[in-house]
C-alpha cells in the first residue's frame, strides 16, 4: 500500500496538503515537516503549511498513516520569493496583522530642491520624483502632457524598488503659455496630475 501527498508546486501563501493511502478515502493522517531553517515553519494537524519569513527551504512534508504498518509519503517544497526578496509569510484569513498602506510621494523639484510652482521657467530643469515607503508597482510611473511638445520634454533618468525619477526641460525656445501637465498613476496608487503653464523667466 501507498501513500500520496499533493499538491507538488511551490509555496504560494498558506499551502494546504492532501493525502490518501490506496483504498482508504478518509485516513487519519500524521504530518510532520522537515528541512525548516525558521522555527516559526509548522504544518498543522489537518496539513496546512506556514512558511517563516526566514525559510530558506527545500521542505520536505511528509504523511504517516497508521494501518497494519505504517505508511508514508513524502512532498519535496520549494519555497518562492517575493519580488522584495523575502519568503512569504501566510496569515490565516482574519489573523494578523493588516499591512500598512504605502505612501505615495509626487515631487516636482528644482536642482535647488524647490518645489516646482507655475509658471515654469523658460531654459530650466526639473526633477520629477514618484516614491514611495514601499515597493512601487512595476506599472509606476509619470505622463507628460503638453500643448509644446518640442519645447517641453521629459526623459526617465533612474528607478529602483521604491522610487522612479524623470528630467523635466523647458527649452529655451518654448512657446509662452505652453501647458505642462504631469499625472503619476500606477496599479494601487491614486492618480495625482500638476499642471504648470510656461513663461519667459523674469
Amino acid at each position: 500500500m501507498s501513500i500520496s501527498v499533493t499538491p507538488n508546486s511551490v509555496v504560494q501563501l498558506l499551502c494546504e496538503f492532501t493525502s490518501t493511502p490506496e483504498g482508504q478515502p478518509d485516513p487519519a493522517v500524521d504530518w510532520d515537516v522537515t528541512g525548516a531553517t525558521d522555527n516559526r515553519t509548522s504544518i498543522s494537524n489537518e496539513g496546512v503549511l506556514k512558511v517563516g519569513p526566514g525559510e530558506a527551504g527545500p521542505l520536505t512534508v511528509v504523511a504517516g498513516w497508521v494501518n497494519d504498518d505504517w505508511t508514508v509519503g513524502t512532498q519535496t517544497v520549494a519555497i518562492e520569493v517575493d519580488p522584495a526578496g523575502a519568503p512569504y509569510w501566510p496569515q490565516e484569513p482574519g489573523t494578523g496583522p493588516t499591512p500598512s498602506p504605502a505612501t505615495v510621494e509626487f515631487t516636482v523639484k528644482s536642482d535647488g530642491d524647490t518645489d516646482a510652482v507655475s509658471p515654469l521657467a523658460k531654459a530650466s530643469r526639473w526633477t520629477v520624483l514618484l516614491e514611495s515607503d514601499q515597493a512601487l508597482p512595476a506599472d509606476a510611473q509619470v505622463a507628460l502632457t503638453t500643448s509644446n511638445p518640442a519645447g517641453v520634454q521629459m526623459t526617465r533618468v533612474a528607478h529602483s524598488t521604491n522610487f522612479v525619477a524623470y528630467m523635466l526641460s523647458i527649452a529655451p525656445t518654448a512657446e509662452d503659455a505652453a501647458t505642462v501637465s504631469l499625472t503619476a498613476s500606477g496599479t494601487g496608487i491614486t492618480s495625482q496630475t500638476k499642471e504648470y503653464t510656461v513663461a519667459t523667466a523674469a
